[in-house]
């Protein structure tokens, strides 16, 4: 009859096995599968499902889950009840991110049900707003590229659903959302004529979409973001800061602290700078740095930030794993049965050959 002490040995082997498989999840993160098809790849972050066509890089799928993450952040505005029913939110509805390249790389310059088999079945079954575009060598643009499409998935997709009260939805004319972005067009602050021609094809169309960019635009200068990635975004934008929300649409301005502070926070800029470096040079000479100063600015201060940033994260997963082991070896010590120790052993040996 097997003891109490062998069941509870055992029962730390199956954690520990639960452990090395958690662990291989967590640092391989982009699962390869035809599950999203046409996308061969996905990953999971905050109730999203990335999915990347078979051009995207790993790795550039994993950069844009740790700027979700990053918008995630808690701070004393989160209200944290709130924005956990928004990630429940985007779990029960399937909603997906669409990553890949430009368009132009794809069967017959775009991705759809006549070049990619599988793509009205997987829209059958997820919900998803755009793509967010992996822009060759991380030139200029990508951070804003990665926030944008990610806003405008999170506003259109999540808001409206934890909400309730109907004040961020673009439908509802008496919304809050409707009225501060009426109020953004009448003061001069957003200007939606260049998309006219969508209203004359498509007028449900162009509500959504006036309303989402109003939204990104609202966010980003309320981050106070804006005014380091796209100083000058006229003439659809014409501020910059927190502080002229407050002055030119106030409704706007009550619009986000009612509402995104609670849920989203802005992201953190070392990391946006570190993930992508081009991106952060080129923001650093739209600031009010003179030429020369930017000049004088070295980019490998930034790959510094990135190297010490990842082998920051490197320690902390080798120190984990080092506990794992000695906690494996203690259980030896405690239980000195052959066949117990060859398993433990091979636990061992695993965690040290893959992870040290």
């Amino acid at each position: 009859m097997i003891s109490f002490k062998t069941l509870m040995i055992c029962f730390k082997i199956i954690i520990y096995i639960f452990l090395l498989l958690k662990f291989q999840l967590v640092y391989s993160q982009v699962m390869q599968s035809n599950e999203f098809a046409p996308f061969n790849k996905h990953l999971d972050v905050k109730g999203i499902t990335l999915v990347g066509m078979y051009d995207v890089t790993d790795d550039f799928l994993i950069k844009v889950s740790k700027i979700i993450e990053s918008c995630f952040e808690t701070n004393e505005f989160t209200d944290k009840r709130l924005q956990k029913r928004l990630i429940k939110s985007f779990d029960d509805a399937n909603i997906m991110q669409r990553i890949g390249t430009d368009m132009s790389n794809y069967k017959g310059g775009q991705i759809d049900e006549e070049n990619y088999p599988g793509w009205d079945e997987l829209h059958d079954k997820n919900n998803a707003v755009d793509f967010i575009f992996q822009l060759p060598n991380s030139e200029e643009g990508q951070i804003l590229e990665i926030v944008e499409h990610f806003l405008h998935t999170t506003t259109v997709l999540g808001f409206n659903e934890i909400f309730h009260e109907g004040m961020w939805n673009y439908e509802n004319k008496n919304s809050l959302l409707i009225h501060a972005m009426s109020e953004a067009i009448n003061n001069g602050v957003y200007n939606i004529e260049s998309y006219e021609e969508i209203k004359k094809d498509d007028l449900y169309a162009y509500n959504l979409i006036i309303a989402q960019e109003y939204a990104y635009w609202l966010i980003i200068t309320a981050w106070d973001i804006k005014s380091i990635y796209i100083p000058n975004a006229e003439p659809e934008w014409f501020i910059n800061t927190p502080i002229e929300i407050k002055q030119k649409n106030p409704l706007g301005y009550k619009l986000y602290n009612d509402y995104v502070i609670k849920v989203l926070s802005k992201p953190d800029l070392n990391l946006l700078n570190s993930l992508f470096i081009n991106n952060s040079t080129s923001s650093i000479s739209n600031s009010s740095f003179s030429e020369n100063n930017t000049l004088n600015i070295s980019s490998s201060n930034l790959k510094s930030s990135v190297n010490n940033l990842e082998n920051e994260n490197n320690d902390i997963l080798i120190n984990k794993i080092h506990s794992i082991v000695d906690e494996l070896n203690n259980i030896k010590n405690d239980f000195n049965n052959n066949d117990l120790n060859y398993h433990i052993d091979k636990l061992i040996y695993i965690f040290e050959d893959q992870y040290l």
